[in-house]
């Protein structure tokens, strides 16, 4: 697998006609004077790296993700502010870091990766949710978050959403939950499978009918609809329909093939030590990941399909994204995600669609998922997340300028011993047991060259600023715990 594409190049190319945003003043002629009146549908695909998708130069076949991004605008260099979930999805929900609710003072865990869990015995779920809610790592009940706003505004709000971890930290407070696929009527299922064309070929496919059932039956009230996919995230088991184009050698396999597609297990053993794969095993298991992503990518075709098929697409605005990426031995042997900040783990797709959104829009300025709700609640007229870490970027998906001076923060809750700083193009990655590695974004997009021993005075820089944003978070997390 090409390691070096030149990804940016790919995008344009795939994209075709290019609005670059520094420095552009054209703005769409069909820019609403308000956007009442329009709906909102958020999808979020668990554990999805950006650079796996066509659209951002990548190997997976993705024609609907990427057809939105013709439709829309792309986001090259998203961020998400951590590689695990509920991190991750606390800066979606909040426009805040999550750091921000951790209460430092209900024992922090150990640090090394997953200690402090792996010490407790948790070795599962519900186990890790309870060290999560005793250290208070959760949206609070006072704050309104965009859900309860639209909400006021008259807006049926509801949520399809695998990820439990969200749903335990109270993140989906001012959803209603749709109902289940065991809920739904034989004949409401024919008729979704008429009108979209999905077929229920596994869990993750049985889990999109509701979702789809409610694109298909809104059309008289504005409606905010979350549907948060559990995949591409382990386990590795696409349908069988897209293992088609590799021809597997299992005598290269030096494990079962479960260990690599279905098996749990391969994740917990790999946070405790390393996983030692051979070049055919990475490739294999890379492969598996690629498949979930054109599985995902299809089911995002079927609710493009409910849209149009209720004549809601023109007006709906459509917001795709991830909660984080993953790793395949990029660096250090390290598969997964919750243990780096380099970009295979952070960076994330984003495209974003609707009414007055620029088409074939490429935009290169760097944001992040903290800047997701208060640009949503921009773009939807809601009056909130003035006071939030996260700055909107409203005005670069009509083709205007930015003014916002935008860093980029990274945080590494598992571990607590990483945290990270993106600026100007230059990433700054601090460890608390070794020096900190500095790497030149535009000219090393994978990281391979660390150039922090040529540039002291940058990495003394950087570091500082990450040590500002830590005291500021731990004021204003002063102020909701004590």
């Amino acid at each position: 697998m090409n390691k070096n594409k030149p990804q940016l190049l790919f995008i344009i190319l795939f994209v075709g006609t290019v609005i670059l945003i520094s420095g552009c003043q054209n703005k769409p002629e069909n820019k609403p004077v308000s956007t009442d009146g329009y709906n909102l549908v958020m999808i979020v695909a668990d554990t999805l790296r950006a650079d796996v998708l066509e659209c951002y130069g990548g190997e997976a076949k993705t024609p609907n993700i990427c057809g939105l991004a013709k439709q829309g605008t792309l986001f090259v260099n998203n961020y998400s502010t951590a590689p695990v979930t509920w991190m991750s999805s606390l800066s979606i929900f909040t426009g805040n870091y999550s750091n921000l609710y951790y209460d430092t003072k209900i024992g922090r865990p150990a640090s090394g990766p997953f200690e402090g869990l792996m010490d407790k015995r948790v070795d599962s779920l519900p186990g890790i949710y309870d060290i999560l809610l005793r250290s208070h790592y959760k949206v609070q009940s006072s704050e309104k978050l965009l859900a309860e706003s639209l909400t006021e505004k008259g807006y049926k709000v509801m949520h399809d959403n695998e990820n439990l971890l969200a749903e335990k930290l109270n993140q989906l407070q001012g959803f209603e939950k749709l109902k289940s696929y065991d809920n739904l009527k034989k004949s409401k299922i024919a008729e979704i499978e008429a009108l979209t064309g999905i077929k229920n070929i596994s869990s993750g496919y049985e889990n999109f009918y509701s979702f789809l059932d409610n694109l298909l039956s809104n059309e008289k009230v504005n409606f905010f609809t979350l549907k948060w996919m559990l995949d591409p995230h382990t386990e590795y088991s696409p349908p069988q329909k897209f293992l088609t184009d590799f021809d597997v050698d299992f005598n290269q396999l030096t494990r079962e093939p479960n260990f690599y597609s279905e098996d749990f297990g391969m994740i917990l053993k790999h946070y405790i030590e390393d996983i030692n794969l051979n070049n055919y095993e990475q490739n294999y298991v890379k492969w598996l990941y690629l498949k979930e992503v054109e599985s995902v990518d299809e089911r995002v075709g079927y609710a493009i399909k409910a849209l149009e098929e209720n004549n809601l697409l023109d007006k709906t605005f459509i917001v795709f994204t991830s909660d984080h990426g993953e790793a395949f031995g990029e660096h250090q042997n390290i598969y997964f995600h919750g243990r780096t900040l380099y970009n295979e783990q952070v960076q994330v797709p984003l495209i974003i669609s609707g009414p007055g959104i620029l088409k074939d829009n490429i935009i290169t300025s760097r944001v992040s998922l903290v800047d997701l709700m208060p640009t949503l609640a921009e773009l939807l007229g809601v009056d909130s997340f003035k006071d939030v870490d996260g700055k909107s970027y409203l005005p670069l998906l009509y083709g205007e300028e930015d003014d916002e001076e935008r860093v980029q923060y990274l945080e590494l809750w598992l571990t607590q011993t990483v945290s990270g700083i993106i600026e100007n193009n230059f990433k700054l990655i601090k460890f608390a047991n070794k020096d900190s590695e500095l790497y030149d974004l535009e000219r090393d997009s994978q990281e391979l060259s660390n150039i922090a021993s040529s540039n002291p005075e940058l990495v003394e820089q950087l570091e500082k600023k990450l040590l500002e944003h830590d005291r500021e978070i731990e004021i204003r997390r002063q102020e909701i715990y004590y």
